[in-house]
């Protein structure tokens, strides 16, 4: 890779990375921030005049940040003000899914279904990242609270919690939901939630879940799909994911396909990579569980490439990883090694999401 950026490309670029810091910053702080159940102060929330301005002091006050300092007021501003929302539970409690789904307690062996909560005030993630490309490609975290407890159903082992029904599980696939259509393929299978609302649509004819845990599959046989009304419409595969894929082409057999094999961005993004290997221009339309972190998480890593080639960085310092992270970047190192970079309106156009998707998807073929 070849970078000739004159003195404002540098300066630009320098903003670039100091708006990635911040990204990384404000998420890890708001990742930390949603683990506590008692931090807000329910009294004072409920006499407060303005509940939003009142839960940024309580954050803000948690991590020590002072409004004094003019860099805080614009990150304040820009990055954490924007994240904070409060939530109505109704959409919760009118959701299909919830409503028929009625579980209170079961012990099943080595694991436990049944409900846990979120406390009043209690922050967590409602929605995917959103990313402001004009702005540096700064990203604002979706972070809601409820004014009361809410209940959600959730499978755990040995007290750890394997899976769950979140309200950011259910916001976060209802775009996909709407757009699922025809014969529908699913990899993952979690507590049913994506097969569920699929199955009710009268436009989805039938769906096909991929799981490879049997356990998982004997559970969700046993104690959920009886309660599905449309039962009928499932199909249950025991498989890998990638070997299924390599075996059947989804893009014949299916009209939508939803990957949902992850946890989150960081051990998404190499299976994304994975999977977009699979991807043909054909009918079958084909959709990513967190998309947006997982893409946001690709640009850090594209823009730590080119920080570390500024920096001297040469062929045996991307040849060295400690993880599926470091292995990213060093692909990316490799897969743009000839490129020539003239202006920072050439690095912020490779940044754009659709740039990133098609990097990722020519990446994925290529390696594997």
């Amino acid at each position: 890779m070849k970078i000739n950026f004159k003195k404002e490309d540098f300066k630009k670029f320098n903003k670039l990375v100091d708006t990635k810091e911040i990204n990384m910053a404000v998420a890890s702080m708001f990742m930390d921030y949603n683990t506590y159940i008692d931090v807000v102060d329910e009294k004072e929330m409920k006499r407060s005049k303005n509940e939003v301005e009142t839960y940024l002091n309580t954050f803000l006050d948690f991590f020590s940040i002072s409004r004094r300092l003019k860099e805080n007021r614009e990150i304040i501003e820009k990055s954490i003000r924007p994240s904070i929302k409060k939530m109505d539970s109704t959409i919760i409690k009118n959701d299909p899914y919830y409503k028929t789904i009625q579980i209170d307690s079961i012990q099943d062996g080595e694991y436990f279904l049944g409900n846990i909560k979120y406390y009043a005030y209690q922050s967590f993630a409602y929605d995917d990242v959103i990313v402001k490309e004009d702005d540096y490609y700064r990203e604002i975290s979706q972070i809601g609270y409820f004014d009361h407890e809410v209940p959600f159903l959730t499978i755990s082992k040995d007290n750890v919690i394997w899976m769950s029904i979140t309200p950011n599980e259910t916001w976060t696939i209802l775009p996909a939901i709407e757009r699922s259509f025809g014969k529908v393929i699913t990899f993952g299978m979690g507590l049913g939630y994506y097969p569920f609302m699929c199955a009710i649509k009268d436009n989805v004819e039938s769906v096909t879940i991929v799981e490879y845990d049997e356990n998982i599959i004997k559970l969700f046989t046993k104690h959920l799909l009886p309660l599905f009304p449309n039962k009928d419409k499932i199909k249950i595969v025991h498989a890998d994911a990638f070997k299924y894929c390599k075996e059947n082409n989804i893009n014949e057999l299916f009209d939508f396909a939803y990957m949902d094999i992850w946890h989150g961005a960081e051990d998404g993004l190499p299976f994304y990579i994975h999977f977009k290997k699979f991807e043909e221009h054909s009918h079958c339309k084909i959709e990513y569980w967190l998309e947006d972190s997982i893409v946001s998480l690709a640009r850090r890593c594209l823009i730590v490439v080119v920080e570390e080639v500024l920096n001297g960085a040469t062929d045996k310092n991307f040849k060295v990883s400690e993880n599926e992270l470091d292995d990213v970047i060093n692909d990316l190192y490799f897969y743009f090694k000839d490129l020539e970079i003239n202006s920072y309106e050439e690095l912020h156009n490779l940044l754009s999401k659709e740039s990133l998707i098609n990097i990722l998807e020519d990446l994925g073929k290529k390696k594997y």
